[in-house]
Protein backbone atom coordinates (compact mmCIF):
# COMPACT_ATOMS: atom_id res chain seq x y z
CA UNK A 1 0.00 0.00 0.00
CA UNK A 2 1.40 3.27 -0.55
CA UNK A 3 0.18 6.81 0.45
CA UNK A 4 0.57 9.58 -1.99
CA UNK A 5 0.95 13.29 -0.79
CA UNK A 6 -1.24 16.18 -1.93
CA UNK A 7 1.43 16.90 -4.69
CA UNK A 8 0.92 13.41 -5.69
CA UNK A 9 3.99 11.99 -4.62
CA UNK A 10 4.70 8.93 -2.86
CA UNK A 11 5.50 9.11 0.76
CA UNK A 12 4.77 6.37 2.92
CA UNK A 13 4.57 2.36 2.01
CA UNK A 14 3.18 -0.79 3.09
CA UNK A 15 4.44 -4.59 2.11
CA UNK A 16 2.55 -5.94 -0.54
CA UNK A 17 0.76 -8.18 1.67
CA UNK A 18 -0.74 -5.52 3.36
CA UNK A 19 -1.30 -3.65 0.51
CA UNK A 20 -3.47 -5.89 -1.13
CA UNK A 21 -5.39 -7.31 1.31
CA UNK A 22 -5.95 -4.30 3.65
CA UNK A 23 -7.90 -1.95 1.83
CA UNK A 24 -10.21 -4.33 0.21
CA UNK A 25 -10.66 -6.22 3.31
CA UNK A 26 -11.90 -2.75 5.34
CA UNK A 27 -13.57 -0.42 2.45
CA UNK A 28 -15.53 -3.11 0.35
CA UNK A 29 -17.46 -4.59 3.23
CA UNK A 30 -18.54 -1.02 4.14
CA UNK A 31 -21.09 -1.34 0.84
CA UNK A 32 -22.53 -4.18 2.31
CA UNK A 33 -22.73 -2.95 5.63
CA UNK A 34 -24.26 0.42 4.26
CA UNK A 35 -26.89 -1.88 2.63
CA UNK A 36 -27.89 -4.20 5.57
CA UNK A 37 -28.37 -1.04 7.71
CA UNK A 38 -30.98 0.28 5.21
CA UNK A 39 -33.02 -3.19 5.27
CA UNK A 40 -33.55 -1.94 9.54
CA UNK A 41 -36.37 0.29 9.71
CA UNK A 42 -34.76 2.14 12.69
CA UNK A 43 -31.94 3.31 10.38
CA UNK A 44 -33.94 4.40 7.80
CA UNK A 45 -35.94 7.28 9.60
CA UNK A 46 -32.90 9.15 9.46
CA UNK A 47 -32.01 9.41 6.17
CA UNK A 48 -35.80 11.57 5.37
CA UNK A 49 -35.48 10.51 1.72
CA UNK A 50 -38.23 11.18 -1.24
CA UNK A 51 -38.43 8.29 -3.38
CA UNK A 52 -36.38 9.99 -5.60
CA UNK A 53 -33.88 10.27 -2.91
CA UNK A 54 -33.48 6.89 -1.87
CA UNK A 55 -32.72 6.43 -6.27
CA UNK A 56 -29.76 8.67 -5.48
CA UNK A 57 -28.93 7.41 -2.68
CA UNK A 58 -28.74 4.36 -4.53
CA UNK A 59 -26.70 5.93 -7.37
CA UNK A 60 -24.06 7.18 -4.99
CA UNK A 61 -23.53 4.25 -2.98
CA UNK A 62 -23.24 2.54 -6.45
CA UNK A 63 -20.94 5.43 -7.91
CA UNK A 64 -18.61 4.96 -4.17
CA UNK A 65 -18.04 1.35 -5.03
CA UNK A 66 -16.97 1.24 -8.34
CA UNK A 67 -14.97 4.22 -7.64
CA UNK A 68 -13.01 3.01 -4.87
CA UNK A 69 -12.36 -0.01 -7.03
CA UNK A 70 -11.23 1.98 -10.08
CA UNK A 71 -8.67 3.71 -7.54
CA UNK A 72 -7.71 0.31 -6.24
CA UNK A 73 -6.45 -1.15 -9.43
CA UNK A 74 -5.09 2.22 -10.32
CA UNK A 75 -2.91 1.85 -7.20
CA UNK A 76 -2.03 -1.68 -8.06
CA UNK A 77 -1.05 -0.54 -11.87
CA UNK A 78 1.21 1.65 -10.50
CA UNK A 79 2.66 -0.82 -7.93
CA UNK A 80 3.55 -2.77 -10.91
CA UNK A 81 4.28 -0.30 -13.19
CA UNK A 82 1.77 0.52 -15.61
CA UNK A 83 0.46 3.82 -14.09
CA UNK A 84 1.81 6.76 -13.54
CA UNK A 85 1.48 8.66 -10.05
CA UNK A 86 -0.09 11.67 -11.86
CA UNK A 87 -2.84 9.46 -13.01
CA UNK A 88 -3.52 8.66 -8.90
CA UNK A 89 -3.72 12.50 -8.59
CA UNK A 90 -5.68 13.49 -10.92
CA UNK A 91 -8.21 10.15 -10.60
CA UNK A 92 -8.26 11.11 -6.65
CA UNK A 93 -9.10 14.65 -7.45
CA UNK A 94 -11.74 14.07 -9.72
CA UNK A 95 -13.23 11.19 -7.36
CA UNK A 96 -13.51 13.39 -4.29
CA UNK A 97 -14.85 16.23 -6.27
CA UNK A 98 -17.90 13.54 -7.80
CA UNK A 99 -18.28 12.99 -3.80
CA UNK A 100 -18.83 16.13 -3.07
CA UNK A 101 -20.90 16.94 -5.97
CA UNK A 102 -23.39 13.62 -5.21
CA UNK A 103 -23.29 14.12 -1.66
CA UNK A 104 -25.08 18.00 -2.54
CA UNK A 105 -27.30 15.54 -4.68
CA UNK A 106 -28.00 13.76 -1.61
CA UNK A 107 -28.68 16.97 0.75
CA UNK A 108 -31.62 18.49 -2.40
CA UNK A 109 -32.97 15.24 -2.64
CA UNK A 110 -33.73 15.17 1.26
CA UNK A 111 -37.46 14.92 2.11
CA UNK A 112 -38.70 18.75 2.64
CA UNK A 113 -35.53 19.75 0.83
CA UNK A 114 -36.29 19.14 -2.95
CA UNK A 115 -38.01 17.67 -5.21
Amino acid sequence: MIHFSASGEPDGFASKTAGTLLFSLTVYPLFLVMTCCLKEPAFTPLFRFSRRGWKAFAEFMTTMALGLVFLDALLLLYNIGYASSEWISYSVWAFVGLTFLLIYRLFAMRVGGGS
